[in-house]
């Protein structure tokens, strides 16, 4: 089970999206590359997730708050 997305840590609200892009590379094995982050759907803010292959590692990094 995937863990819950937190709160937006700027404007609080819960309304938290997964963003994904990608792109077809036919020159390499013709696979569709895929990069997830989270996105907060009412004041915009982003996770600085860098390119997460799963959206796991993009609940991870957008759960991560500075101590």
């Amino acid at each position: 089970m995937m863990a819950k997305l937190k709160p937006c840590p700027f404007c609080g609200s819960t309304n938290i999206q997964y963003l994904i892009s990608g792109h077809f590379q036919p020159w390499d094995d013709a696979e569709m590359r895929l990069w997830y982050r989270c996105s907060c759907y009412d004041c915009g803010a982003e996770a600085d997730t860098g390119d997460c292959r799963t959206m796991k590692e993009a609940t991870q990094a957008w759960n991560r708050r500075a101590t």
